[in-house]
């Protein structure tokens, strides 16, 4: 009879297409709540979304209470740039942990896309919310939030162009983020672009 070596560390998985899809304990550590976004990510019930949703905490600091467009995109920016380091750093941990790549349960950088869409085009996105005051019974800054949301999780979802490579060619910790905050340029030039637009047509 003859047996088949298998390495009892087969890090093969991750080199192939979207690996860690399956279930993973994730071990209690820091590392597993930021990227997992304090567990919001092991819901299991459309993560992305539910991590993009939320980073509304983060944008409600730095929003409310500010002085105005650059304040609040200037405390974006404060947020943003330290959570990025710390966010990188959790994804490494937390894949060298649970030997998976890119795994459904990371959601830290989908916060992080959100966090950079507010940091550089808030003030549009406010402006494209206030323009649609009068057809929903929302606030202009919470509009500004849904609109950022729903653009934002377009480009992290279908992944044109170039997000779609990094997404599966590169892997990395970093690629985990990078392909998502790439998804938040393209957010940010159509919702400047609609803004331009609806400034004109309202």
């Amino acid at each position: 009879m003859k047996f088949k070596y298998i390495p009892k560390y087969d890090l093969s998985h991750l080199l192939k297409g979207k690996a860690g899809r399956g279930k993973v304990k994730p071990p209690f550590a820091w590392y597993t709540l930021i990227a997992t976004w304090f567990y919001v990510g092991v819901i299991g019930f459309m993560p992305g979304t539910l991590g993009s949703i939320a980073s509304y905490p983060l944008f409600y600091v730095a929003v409310y209470g500010s002085d105005g467009y650059e304040s609040a995109m200037m405390r974006c920016w404060m947020i943003f740039i330290p959570l990025f380091f710390i966010g990188w750093l959790a994804v490494r941990k937390f894949e060298e942990k649970t030997f998976t790549h890119d795994h459904k349960s990371v959601v830290i950088d989908e916060v992080l896309g959100m966090m950079l869409c507010f940091a550089i085009c808030f003030d549009k996105a406010y402006l494209i919310g206030q323009a649609l005051k009068p057809y929903f019974s929302i606030k202009p800054s919470n509009l500004a939030f849904l609109i950022t949301l729903i653009v934002f999780r377009y480009y992290d979802i279908k992944k044109p162009l170039f997000i779609r490579t990094i997404d599966q060619r590169m892997r990395s910790s970093f690629s985990v983020i990078l392909d998502d905050l790439v998804a938040a340029i393209f957010s940010v030039m159509t919702i400047i672009i609609a803004e331009m637009i609806i400034s004109k047509v309202l």
